[in-house]
C-alpha cells in the first residue's frame, strides 16, 4: 500500500510535434490513510479504509477489506484496481518521472512490464524502473523536434516576408495592367474603325470585279456546255451511218468500240448495256442525255485520253499531250479532263469555289515550259486587279492585321489579369507564408510511381517504368478536420468503374519541403504527408488553445 497524501506528478503534454515535460503540484485533497494499489490520485478519496466501499457504478457496498482481495465484486472492476481479479478494471501506473498512465488490470502481474516504473508487476518485482531512461530520451525527441520548430519558424518568417514581397509585385503588376488595359482597348477600338473603313472601300472596288467574275463564269459553262452539245452530237453523227437521225441495234453493232469482251462482235448484252433504253428512240437529245455519259469513256480511251497510270509515271499527262496531237479529229475533245457535260461542269465550278486566289499555288511538279498549254493547265480564276483596287485590297489587309494584332494584345492583357487576380484571391494561409510554394513541384517515389504535389496546382502519379501521367486531383481547398491543416485536391481523372480521384495532403511541420509517405486509404482516394517550414509556427502567448488559423 502507498503512503497518503502523495503529491502526484501532473501527466506530462505531447502534443504533435513538441513533446513538453514539466511537474504541476497538483491541489489534492489530502487524507489521513492509506489508498489502494492501482488507484488514480483523482479518486483516491473514494477509497477510505474507514469506510465501506461502494462501487462506482454506486450498485454495490462492500466492506473495504474486500478492496484488492484479488475477487471482482463490482460490476465496473472499482473494486480490485490492483489486482487482475477484474477484466474491466484499470491499473494507474504512478511512473515518477515521466508519463503516468493507466493499463488494464487484466495485464496486471502477467509477467509483462507495462509501467516503467515496474508497479504493474508487484508480486515478482522483477521490472527494473527505466522510467528515467525514457524521460530523457522524450526530452531528446522534443528537443529535437523544438529544434526543427524553432528553426522552421524562423524560416516560416522569411517565407511570410518573400509571400509580402510577391503580393506586392502582383499588386503593382495588376495595377500597370489596368491603364495598359485601357490603351489597348482605344487600340483596338481605333484599328477595329480603320478595318471597317477599308473593307467598306475594298468591298466597294471588287463589287464591280465580281460581277466580271460572275458573268466570266456563267459564259464559261455555257461555252463548256456547248463544247458537250458538240462532242456528244460529233458521236452521234458518227454512230448514225444512214443519217436518219435515230440510231438503231445495227448501226450499234458495227463499232467495234462497244465490244467490251473483245470477242470480235458485238453482242445484244452489251448494246443494251449501253443503251437500255428499252422502247425509247435513240435520237440526238436522248443520246446526249442518257447514252452520251455511258459511251463517252470509250471514247477516251479508244482515242488515248483516259489511260490507266503507269508504275512509276509521276507525269501522266504527256502521253495524253502527245496522244493530243495525233488528229485534227480529237482537238475537240481537248478539255474533256475537266469535263462539258453538265453534272462534271458542277462539279468544277465548286472546285474552283473551293480554291479560291490559291491557283498559282498548283505548279509544282510540272516539266512544262512557262505559258505552254496542256491538259492539266487550268484556265486561271484569279482575277487581275487595277492599281486603284490593289491598292486598297492591301490597306484592308493590313487592317484586318491591325485589328487581330491589337484584339490579340488586349485578350493577352485581360488573361494575365484574371490569372493574377485569381492569385492574389488564393487562400495561401493566415499570413501568405504558403504562398512561395506556389509554382514550385515535389516529388516522392514509391516501388512503383513517382508522385507530384504541385501545390495549389494540382497532384499526378506517372509509372516509374514511364508513361504518361494521371492527375489525382487539382487544388480545391484547405481542411481543418483532424490534427492539423491539410490541402485538399479533387475532381482528378476518373478511376476505371470508380469516382474521380481525390487527394489529401497533411500539412506538418519541417526544415525542409519534404514529399513523403504516400497511401490509398480508399479506392481512388489518396494521402500524402508533406513537410515544410512553413507549416512551422510557435504559439503566441495571445493565441487560444488549439486555434488554427486554418
Amino acid at each position: 500500500m502507498s503512503e497518503g497524501c502523495r503529491l502526484p506528478t501532473a501527466p506530462a503534454m505531447y502534443i504533435e510535434h513538441v513533446y513538453i515535460l514539466f511537474t504541476l503540484l497538483l491541489s489534492v485533497h489530502c487524507v489521513n490513510y492509506e489508498f489502494p494499489r492501482g488507484v488514480r490520485p483523482n479518486v483516491a478519496t473514494f477509497y477510505d479504509p474507514s469506510k465501506d466501499f461502494v462501487c462506482f457504478d454506486g450498485l454495490i457496498t462492500i466492506p473495504f477489506n474486500q478492496v484488492n482481495d484479488d475477487y471482482c465484486d463490482c460490476n465496473d472492476g472499482s473494486d480490485e484496481p490492483g489486482t487482475s481479479a477484474c477484466s474491466n478494471g484499470w491499473f494507474h501506473c504512478m511512473n515518477s518521472g515521466y508519463l503516468e498512465t493507466q493499463i488494464q488490470t487484466s495485464r496486471v502481474n502477467d509477467g509483462i512490464c507495462d509501467c516503467c516504473d515496474g508497479s504493474d508487476e508487484y508480486v515478482s518485482n522483477h521490472c527494473q524502473n527505466t522510467c528515467g531512461i525514457l524521460n530523457e530520451m522524450a526530452r531528446a525527441r522534443a528537443e529535437a523536434r523544438a529544434k526543427i520548430l524553432r528553426e522552421g519558424n524562423d524560416m516560416r518568417l522569411k517565407l511570410i516576408q518573400q509571400a509580402k514581397q510577391i503580393r506586392l509585385q502582383k499588386e503593382e503588376r495588376l495595377k500597370k495592367l489596368e491603364d495598359e488595359r485601357v490603351e489597348a482597348e482605344k487600340l483596338k477600338e481605333s484599328a477595329e474603325a480603320q478595318k471597317s473603313i477599308a473593307e467598306e472601300a475594298e468591298n466597294a472596288a471588287l463589287q464591280v470585279y465580281r460581277a466580271q467574275e460572275d458573268e466570266a463564269r456563267i459564259a464559261k459553262l455555257e461555252k463548256e456546255k456547248e463544247e458537250a452539245w458538240k462532242e456528244a452530237r460529233d458521236a452521234f453523227m458518227n454512230l448514225d451511218s444512214n443519217q436518219n437521225s435515230i440510231l438503231d441495234l445495227e448501226e450499234i453493232r458495227v463499232k467495234q468500240t462497244f465490244d467490251q469482251n473483245k470477242d470480235g462482235q458485238v453482242s445484244d448484252d452489251e448494246i443494251n448495256w449501253f443503251l437500255d433504253l428499252k422502247d425509247v428512240e435513240v435520237n440526238e437529245e436522248v443520246f446526249h442525255n442518257s447514252v452520251w455519259p455511258h459511251v463517252k469513256p470509250l471514247y477516251m480511251i479508244e482515242k488515248g485520253l483516259f489511260l490507266p497510270p503507269e508504275p512509276n509515271q509521276d507525269e501522266p499527262g504527256d502521253q495524253q499531250n502527245e496522244n493530243l496531237e495525233t488528229t485534227s479529229d480529237d482537238q475537240h475533245l481537248e478539255n474533256e479532263d475537266d469535263g462539258h457535260y453538265e453534272e462534271e461542269t458542277e462539279s468544277l465550278d465548286k472546285q474552283e469555289e473551293e480554291e479560291g486566289h490559291h491557283g498559282e499555288e498548283e505548279t509544282d511538279g510540272g516539266q512544262t515550259g512557262e505559258g505552254e498549254v496542256t491538259p492539266e493547265n487550268k484556265e486561271s480564276t484569279e482575277p487581275v486587279y487595277d492599281a486603284r483596287t490593289s491598292r486598297l485590297i492591301e490597306e484592308a489587309n493590313e487592317a484586318r492585321t491591325q485589328f487581330n494584332s491589337a484584339q490579340e494584345a488586349l485578350q493577352n492583357i485581360e488573361r494575365e489579369v484574371q490569372q493574377i487576380k485569381e492569385k492574389l484571391e488564393m487562400d495561401y494561409g493566415p499570413e501568405d507564408e504558403y504562398a512561395p510554394l506556389d509554382g514550385q513541384c515535389f516529388t516522392f517515389t514509391d516501388r512503383e510511381y513517382t508522385y507530384k504535389l504541385c501545390p495549389f496546382n494540382q497532384v499526378t502519379q506517372a509509372p516509374k517504368s514511364g508513361g504518361s501521367e494521371t492527375r489525382l486531383g487539382s487544388w480545391s481547398s484547405w481542411s481543418t478536420a483532424g490534427d492539423g491543416p491539410a490541402m485538399i485536391y479533387d475532381k482528378g481523372q476518373s478511376c476505371w468503374n470508380g469516382p474521380q480521384r481525390s487527394t489529401k495532403v497533411i500539412v506538418e511541420c519541417g526544415s525542409e519541403n519534404i514529399l513523403h509517405n504516400v497511401v490509398e486509404p480508399n479506392k481512388c482516394e489518396y494521402q500524402m504527408h508533406f513537410k515544410t517550414p512553413a507549416a512551422c509556427k510557435l504559439a503566441s502567448d495571445d493565441e487560444q488553445p488549439g486555434h488554427d488559423e486554418l
